[in-house]
């Protein structure tokens, strides 16, 4: 039976927080998964469109130059 938890936020601080939105986290996501996903973000902050491009041209083997990327 699942059951649902009720946390009041102001009267919580820092780490109990930080608790909440890590929850189960470490049980859905490997933790080298978590960290190759991160130094992903981190290069696609740093690099931009390129890295967006290197990525899925070795993750899903689409070739495509940051010109060819659209968002609608």
């Amino acid at each position: 039976m699942a059951v649902v938890r009720r946390i009041a936020w102001s009267p919580v601080g820092g780490q109990e927080n930080a608790a909440v939105f890590d929850r189960g986290l470490s049980d859905i996501f490997d933790p080298a998964l978590r960290s190759d996903i991160g130094r992903l973000i981190d290069d696609v902050r740093e690099r931009g469109d390129v890295a967006v491009c290197e990525a899925l041209s070795h993750f899903d083997g689409v070739e495509v130059g940051p010109e060819g990327l659209r968002v609608t």
